[in-house]
């Protein structure tokens, strides 16, 4: 892909511009609740290809594109399948913090068998158009068992609950997709997801760079203007995050995450086979969509800060510091004449062995 960097001299005519779009994206938030601000947010990403949506004639091939608004689908959608290409009809699947499926259908099309799909996620309607995705058939996944809450309650049911209780050891697969950031304690969840799987299964988890990514650098920039008390937990969080899996100075390898996991998590039953870092992108189609990319994490979680100051804080960000974000214009590709930004992540293909030497 090759780009044209928006720079603080290319931007500097465009502040009207700014202007038009923070009133724009503000009068479609204004009245929703975090929750949904997130959803309409989140909806600019999972724009779809139009030409893989449709069945166009003699379309331009795009297939490696699966949606508009970001391409960390296109680097770990492939990967998923590789793992998934190996199921069957027995084997059961895990989707923690699973959204409405969309990103899961995509990777299970080329699956051939039908397993059982165990859902979890905190929101009701999204629990609804999984199911949906699997009753109509647009997944190749059976109905297994379904559960509506945030993950670090579901798993503090798993002490006392049989029915969570009884999801351990069964897996195949966990995914655990960009849902990383809705936890308060990433060891209790890592720990939780292996005790899901099965001898041989593998969890794969993806989440994205906050440190340096688009969403990650607007939050730590609002929190060091403002310094509210939860901040320093916020930056806790992610380094936390970073510790578990081995992420620090130097490129990323399946055997630092593995030595980094097993100390963290104070177990050994379990190896990491594959570690990578994408140089992923959000896109949109102009200013608002980018406005409104700011909205899928860190910030709309800021609940004791208004829409307004928040959108306000985004605008001059954008205008005055662009290259902290890499803001650029796409210039070939499907994405042509898009606007974009840097937002990298992670992904880890983890293995569960046959033997919990150290805490079974």
């Amino acid at each position: 892909m090759s780009r044209v960097p928006l720079t603080v001299a290319a931007l500097a005519r465009s502040r009207p511009l700014f202007d038009t779009y923070q009133r724009l994206v503000s009068l479609e938030f204004q009245s929703l609740t975090s929750i949904e601000v997130a959803e309409a947010a989140f909806s600019r990403m999972l724009k779809p290809n139009p030409y893989t949506a449709f069945d166009i004639p003699n379309a331009p091939d795009s297939d490696d594109v699966l949606m508009l608004g970001t391409d960390q689908r296109d680097y770990f959608v492939p990967l998923v399948r590789e793992e998934a290409r190996h199921l069957t009809d027995g084997d059961a699947v895990f989707d923690i913090g699973c959204g409405d499926g969309q990103t899961t259908a995509k990777a299970f099309e080329t699956v051939r068998c039908k397993p059982a799909a165990n859902i979890l996620d905190p929101n009701a309607a999204s629990i609804a158009n999984y199911k949906k995705r699997m009753d109509t058939g647009m997944m190749p996944l059976r109905k297994g068992q379904s559960f509506v809450d945030s993950i670090d309650r579901f798993i503090d049911r798993s002490t006392a609950e049989r029915s969570v209780r009884s999801l351990f050891g069964r897996h195949a697969l966990c995914l655990v997709l960009h849902s990383i950031y809705f936890t308060a304690d990433v060891s209790r969840l890592m720990n939780f997801v292996l005790d899901c799987l099965r001898p041989g299964g593998r969890a794969l988890v993806v989440f994205g760079d906050d440190k340096t990514g688009y969403t990650g650098t607007l939050a730590h920039m609002y929190d060091q203007e403002r310094d509210p008390p939860e901040a320093g937990d916020r930056r806790r969080n992610i380094q936390r995050r970073f510790d578990v899996f081995g992420i620090g100075d130097g490129p990323i390898t399946a055997e630092r995450a593995t030595d980094a996991m097993r100390k963290e998590l104070e177990r050994s039953d379990f190896r990491v086979l594959n570690a990578q870092h994408h140089e992923s992108r959000l896109y949109g189609n102009d200013l608002g969509d980018i406005l409104a990319l700011s909205f899928i994490s860190g910030l709309v979680q800021m609940e004791d800060s208004t829409l307004a100051d928040k959108l306000a804080f985004v605008g001059e960000a954008l205008f005055r510091h662009p290259e902290r974000f890499d803001l650029a214009l796409e210039t070939d590709g499907i994405r042509a004449h898009m606007l974009s930004v840097q937002q990298p992540q992670y992904y880890f293909c983890i293995e569960r062995t046959e033997v919990r030497d150290d805490k079974g």
